[in-house]
């Protein structure tokens, strides 16, 4: 907790809300400064209410650490793990980055209740959704989540995300956008990453969600924006996304959202 607090001091006195860069300057008005909204949203929230006065338990299956090995159960409250969900400000701009590039395909690992899943999905209809939940329990109510809000462009997958990468990449030949919310770790998000970014092309879009919860997923964002495949990079705080654009200057950005 402490290193995150810290990580934010230091992204406010380095966040801009400019960038010279053509490119960045477009995701800043079309992104972070577009406030027009869907109505669907409005429903997607009334959702999240209703996970975060609901105060009933489930047993949760934590995956743990990739080769550690560790399977943990918990119980834990609906209201609890809705609370850890991506604010509606957060997901509001991943909504916008689908609306705003040419988006066909989107693969989310860490479906937790659906309501980051719902924002991408209902960005744009024709856009397929294959969301990842490790743990049972949470994936039944993520289900439930799409069903009331009538979204049927989500594949909803209950397995662990090692298996997932090597499943979803036999079934694109590319990724559009590949959000990763869960197992902030070093070396499991550098293993989806270094795999999924031979299935990037051009106009691919990565999203690392808490790139500040820990020193160990600052180093992994660190040697991400350092990959030579990279071209551009925005530091967000809570989420870091990642370009693979050619014809632009390698270059790092730290916004203010």
């Amino acid at each position: 907790m402490w290193y995150t607090i810290g990580a934010y001091f230091k992204y406010i006195l380095k966040r801009k809300r400019t960038a010279h860069s053509a490119f960045v300057y477009n995701f800043i008005t079309h992104v972070l400064q577009n406030q027009a909204g869907m109505a669907i949203w409005e429903n997607i929230e009334k959702r999240r209410n209703d996970l975060l006065h609901n105060h009933q338990t489930i047993c949760v299956l934590d995956l743990g650490v990739k080769g550690q090995n560790k399977h943990r159960l918990s119980i834990r409250k609906i209201a609890t793990i809705a609370k850890s969900s991506k604010s509606a400000k957060m997901c509001r701009i991943l909504s916008k980055m689908i609306q705003t590039y040419d988006v066909k395909n989107i693969v989310e690992f860490g479906t937790s209740l659906g309501i980051s899943t719902a924002y991408l999905s209902s960005a744009n209809e024709q856009t397929a959704v294959f969301t990842v939940e490790g743990c049972p329990e949470i994936s039944k109510i993520a289900t439930e989540t799409f069903k009331k809000l009538n979204l049927n462009n989500i594949e909803q997958i209950n397995v662990d995300f090692d298996y997932a990468i090597k499943h979803f990449a036999d079934k694109f030949q590319h990724l559009d956008f590949f959000f990763i919310d869960g197992n902030h770790a070093y070396q499991p998000t550098l293993d989806y990453f270094n795999f999924a970014k031979q299935y990037a092309r051009e106009n691919t879009i990565f999203v690392f969600d808490d790139i500040y919860w820990s020193k160990s997923m600052t180093k992994a964002w660190k040697v991400i924006k350092a990959d030579p495949l990279v071209s551009v990079t925005i530091d967000l705080f809570h989420i870091g996304v990642v370009f693979f654009r050619k014809g632009i200057v390698k270059q790092d950005f730290i916004l203010k959202v």
